[in-house]
């Protein structure tokens, strides 16, 4: 990729994907998680009065839990591209 000016549209596009694409991940894990550690089916709506309190409350911590790390690993390697991305282009200037 030398030599290419790199094109900070394409550059976010690309970030903005790898998190919806994280938190897409992220969701078919905790599904997956909350059916092996519950034996029930994920709660297709955690605020009807027939899922119990605690369900909807356990099932929306492991969201949160596992959404924030999910989002955090993708900034983090965002982040860690882009600072190579400028420690390059200062070497090639």
């Amino acid at each position: 990729m030398a030599g290419r000016a790199e094109n900070p549209i394409v550059s976010e596009a690309v970030f903005v994907a790898g998190g919806l694409l994280a938190a897409v991940l992220a969701r078919r894990v905790v599904n997956v998680v909350w059916v092996a550690a519950t034996g029930k089916q994920v709660p297709d709506d955690p605020a009807d009065p027939r899922v119990s309190t605690g369900e909807a409350v356990a099932f929306a911590v492991a969201t949160g839990a596992v959404m924030g790390v999910a989002r955090l690993l993708v900034l983090r390697k965002a982040n860690a591209i882009r600072a190579r991305r400028a420690a390059r282009a200062e070497v090639s200037a």
